[in-house]
């Protein structure tokens, strides 16, 4: 299975820059690598992740909050790497993803509680919850996640920030 997981996700690299034909190749491989060896977590990520890759642009997401075919094979794609392997940070990040557009934030606020639980120093984690946040207008709880994510980033730009936003 690993040699079908590695080709995949060569393909889905290669695919990111540029090659979008490879996507269906990627999609391919971690079928593949499914078929060898269907107890791996990660093979269901990345069959997720290509799935979403080798849909067109026009009809990634349903334009309401029901789920398309490919919503609902990613969301079962990403449900079983989550139940083989339920420290897969990613998978919930990209499960999370799924149930915003879909409408279901308490289901989206899960999954990043469960990915800060495993992952407390990611600042992309409270970010993206503190936006969740947000926009279901618990503001004070929004801003404590902002300003978690300010104070883990270590990156030079949110520095700046951090900086802009304690002056204030």
């Amino acid at each position: 299975y690993r040699i079908h997981l590695f080709t995949a996700l060569w393909y889905d690299f290669h695919g990111f820059y540029g090659h979008k034909d490879y996507y269906a190749n990627a999609l391919a491989s971690c079928q593949k690598a499914i078929a060898i060896n269907p107890k791996i977590g990660l093979s269901y990520y990345y069959l997720a992740r290509s799935i979403e890759s080798t849909v067109p642009d026009a009809e990634r997401f349903s334009p309401s909050s029901q789920p398309t075919d490919n919503d609902r094979r990613r969301l079962q794609a990403y449900n079983t790497a989550l139940t083989l392997d339920s420290a897969l940070v990613p998978a919930y990040m990209a499960r999370a993803n799924i149930q915003i557009y879909l409408k279901h934030p308490t289901l989206a606020l899960t999954d990043y509680n469960k990915a800060i639980e495993l992952h407390p120093s990611d600042h992309e984690l409270y970010n993206r919850r503190a936006q969740l946040l947000m926009d279901s207008g618990k503001d004070r709880e929004a801003i404590a996640d902002f300003t978690k994510a300010i104070e883990n980033c270590k990156d030079k730009d949110w520095g700046l920030l951090r900086a802009y936003y304690e002056q204030r």
